[in-house]
């Protein structure tokens, strides 16, 4: 059974909307090829998840306490070596565009930090925005953070790779992705539609309380989360995938059923790789459109093995800590879908 309308649920959901208004990496940057699962809803302690404090710093945290519902998004250029680098990008809403405003003006976000390890901060201009605030962190490694309002949303990038011109272009797209974005009023967060599509009702049960696997969610958001963004966008793109539902596992649904198998060919691709690193095919009988793999230790700590499936104009993605349960899983996972078919 699908959870029901809360506010808890409802500060998840606005988020996932702020979340699909993020730009694909590379068309800000074509080195940014690679994704991170993104961090969404109360941006609080969540396990190793981003927060603002760990991805945009103490100042950033003190400043921006008490936002609202917010997603962090995490770009990289590869998985290691000397040049090696990631960009987090931030949005969250404040209670109004003057609270957002205040934010991103306030002092206090240039105050020193880390400075027991060397660390300095140095402002930089962004032209064409002059309200913007943005400065070098100089120690180890350099990083560009650079704040903007956008009516009561707070954008924010902090990078490794990018110069002033790239968060410039990043600003640029952002701001034109929001222009029809409209907040959820705080108030009536609680009565947004958890699964509009249906499509969360076809999963198998979620943990019990884990709301951050449940409703409706734009398959461009697990696109940008997925290691290889492009490519998992375009097959999304192709196959008419107009919405996904998660729960204890994802169920898509495409344009028609001849363009679901090969979404879910992408998709255990995608699940079942990190960069350079892939996982090997795992046997499944008597299920037609259903394939498994075993997932590299670099992809995940906790997830060894998936599978996906293609039933009618539906796709599923499985995952788990064993391989014979994912298959089991996808079994059970197979059996909904045929049944809705």
């Amino acid at each position: 059974m699908v959870t029901k309308p809360s506010a808890t649920m409802g500060k998840i959901l606005e988020a996932r909307r702020l979340a699909a208004t993020i730009p694909l990496y590379s068309t800000i940057d074509p080195a940014l090829k690679f994704g991170n699962p993104m961090t969404i809803g109360a941006l609080e302690d969540h396990g190793n998840a981003p927060t603002v404090e760990s991805a945009f710093g103490t100042s950033a945290s003190r400043v921006m306490a008490g936002h609202g519902a917010g997603v962090i998004a995490t770009a990289r250029n590869g998985d290691s070596g000397k040049d090696y680098g990631y960009v987090n990008f931030g949005l969250w809403e404040m209670s109004s565009p003057e609270a957002a405003a205040a934010a991103v003006a306030d002092p206090r976000l240039l105050e020193p930090e880390l400075v027991q390890y060397g660390y300095t901060k140095k402002s930089v201009s962004m032209q064409g925005y002059p309200k913007a605030v943005a400065y070098e962190l100089n120690g180890t490694r350099k990083r560009l953070r650079a704040f903007l309002a956008s009516g009561s949303v707070v954008i924010a990038v902090s990078s490794e790779l990018m110069n002033a011109a790239l968060v410039r272009k990043y600003f640029d797209l952002q701001l034109q992705a929001l222009k029809d974005f409209v907040p959820t009023d705080e108030y009536k967060r609680g009565e947004l539609p958890v699964d509009p599509s249906g499509l969360s009702a076809l999963t198998l049960a979620p943990d019990s309380g884990d709301l951050d696997h449940e409703g409706d969610i734009a398959p461009r958001v697990i696109a940008l989360g997925a290691d290889s963004p492009d490519t998992v966008l375009a097959a999304f793109t192709a196959a008419g995938a107009d919405a996904a539902g998660l729960g204890g596992t994802t169920v898509y649904r495409t344009k028609d059923a001849a363009s679901a198998p090969a979404l879910s060919g992408v998709l255990l691709d995608s699940a079942t790789r990190y960069v350079r690193f892939r996982g090997t095919p795992i046997q499944v009988k008597d299920m037609d459109g259903v394939a498994c793999s075993t997932v590299p230790a670099r992809a995940s700590s906790t997830v060894r093995a998936a599978c996906t499936m293609a039933v009618g104009r539906y796709v599923a993605v499985v995952t788990s800590s064993q391989a014979e349960d994912a298959i089991q899983r996808a079994a059970a996972q197979y059996l909904i879908l045929r049944s809705a078919k």
